[in-house]
């Protein structure tokens, strides 16, 4: 007989259905004009503009985690959209170290959403991109310092998620 304390407990987009039921990805509505998290993002705009390529910033959140009931505690929403290409792009100028989590999240949304297609950018491409299109008036991307606030936010936050 089975007691009630040794079912395993389902992730809340799995509960009170016989059946997965599939997670909904949530559209982001943005008014004003667009604020870049990082000069990497901005420049990388600007090359799409250059090239003519169609993109959105920041379109849509895709929840990943559920907490028992059923509130999201850790999401993932992708910097840009390639509308012509169904494409969701990933910029990431941390520290090749601290990206474990981006990797981590990016491995759950191929789970969780297997029909979206995303890749990351790391910044080593970010670099090149950088030298080989002129993107930054001042140079490449500014050395990281030992605590880049911004890697700290960026990485250490799973609740809020917003990157």
């Amino acid at each position: 007989m089975e007691n009630a304390e040794d079912k395993e407990e389902l992730p809340a987009h799995k509960q009170n259905t016989g059946h997965l039921k599939k997670p909904q990805p949530i559209i982001n509505q943005r008014e004003g004009p667009i604020v870049f998290s990082h000069p990497a993002e901005e420049a990388f705009a600007r090359l799409l503009d250059f090239y003519g390529i169609p993109w959105q910033y920041e379109p849509v959140t895709f929840p990943l985690e559920w907490d028992e009931e059923g509130n999201v505690i850790t999401a993932f929403t992708p910097d840009f959209y390639l509308v012509e290409d169904d494409l969701y792009i990933e910029l990431t100028t941390m520290r090749q170290q601290l990206v474990t989590r981006k990797n981590r999240k990016l491995r759950l949304l191929r789970e969780l959403y297997p029909e979206v297609k995303c890749k990351l950018i790391y910044r080593r491409d970010v670099e090149h991109l950088s030298a080989k299109y002129k993107l930054f008036e001042e140079g490449p991307l500014p050395p990281l310092q030992p605590c880049d606030e911004a890697e700290l936010t960026e990485e250490g936050n799973d609740n809020n998620n917003a990157e």
